[in-house]
């Protein structure tokens, strides 16, 4: 009989949390771009280098750092774009962009034999489990606190001395070298958009 009142006690309160949480993400929407505009959304997985805040670019504008409990969202015209993160190394993401498209950027930390190996990965709609894909980034970003791209936030001298260093050293199309094994560079066409 106690057993039955106990859990009786903890469904009473676990079912409005249950309730409240799927109401929740019930409500959560995408963000989405302008007319004519892309939105690329950059996140990142809650176990991944907890401590250490990725700091990203598009071409050599810096467009901020996020952590573990935030996402960043930048809308830019469409087109073909560097997209960078840099933490311990740099990985760069050859992107083209189309017109009222969301795209979304997911930042792993590989562990390497010298230092930490930053990966940017482009989600992919033809990649086996994509919808489940799909579905775990929108539930993730959901939970986090959305950071828009702040035009008047500026990286410090050393991070802006690297965007010049990748700004001569890669080009936006798509090269010979590019996603070979050993690469830091990752081809993302048009289609790969998550919505």
């Amino acid at each position: 009989m106690e057993t039955l009142r106990m859990l009786s006690f903890l469904l009473l309160f676990a079912m409005p949390t249950v309730a409240f949480s799927q109401e929740e993400e019930r409500q959560f929407s995408l963000p989405t771009p302008s007319a004519g505009k892309a939105t690329v959304i950059f996140t990142r997985p809650v176990l991944d280098a907890p401590i250490v805040q990725f700091k990203y670019f598009c071409n050599d504008i810096y467009l901020g750092k996020i952590g573990v409990g935030s996402y960043l969202v930048y809308e830019c015209d469409p087109g073909k774009y560097l997209f960078w993160a840099d933490s311990e190394t740099i990985n760069v993401v050859k992107a083209e962009l189309a017109a009222d498209r969301v795209y979304i950027f997911d930042t792993f930390v590989e562990k390497g034999a010298f230092q930490a190996r930053l990966t940017l990965t482009p989600f992919d709609p033809e990649s086996k489990g994509a919808d489940h894909e799909r579905q775990s980034l929108i539930k993730r970003i959901s939970k986090k606190k959305e950071k828009r791209f702040d035009p008047d936030e500026q990286p410090s001298k050393s991070l802006q001395r690297t965007a010049n260093n990748v700004m001569e050293k890669y080009t936006v199309e798509p090269t010979e070298e590019d996603n070979k094994r050993w690469s830091k560079v990752t081809i993302m066409n048009a289609g790969q958009y998550l919505q």
